[in-house]
């Protein structure tokens, strides 16, 4: 398993690793684990996203993980998600590397809670 793959649910020894991981991350794309490929509108590509986001979300929820760190790596987990899933952000972030540079006033979902944002994920994808 490469660096930034997803350790698989219930592995609550590595939810440490799994936290660590994504303060490190430096972009979008590995806060997810998943890798960016060229043709981002792809199925395989929009599926991995959003399992990806589903697995990290379901372990790092902080109803469910008590763990230090855990409620800022969700955020920013939920934060990659709605940019990336949104095929329009996606291509400026892209293009630009970060929301700031791009310059389209996109950075946490219009100031929307990561809860609310899972919920409305979670309501929508059983």
């Amino acid at each position: 398993m490469s660096s930034m793959e997803v350790p698989p649910p219930g592995s609550r020894g590595n939810i440490s690793n799994i936290i660590d991981r994504i303060v490190r991350s430096n972009n979008h794309y590995d806060t997810l684990g998943i890798g960016k490929t060229n043709n981002t509108t792809t199925n395989t590509n929009e599926r991995a996203l959003k399992q990806s986001y589903r697995k990290l979300a379901l372990q790092l929820h902080p109803d469910k993980c008590h763990v230090e760190g855990a409620e800022d790596a969700f955020k920013k987990v939920s934060h990659a998600y709605e940019i990336l899933n949104n095929l329009e952000s996606r291509t400026q972030y892209d293009r630009f590397g970060s929301e700031s540079q791009a310059g389209t006033g996109f950075g946490g979902g219009n100031g929307r809670d990561p809860a609310e944002f899972f919920r409305d994920f979670m309501s929508q994808n059983p």
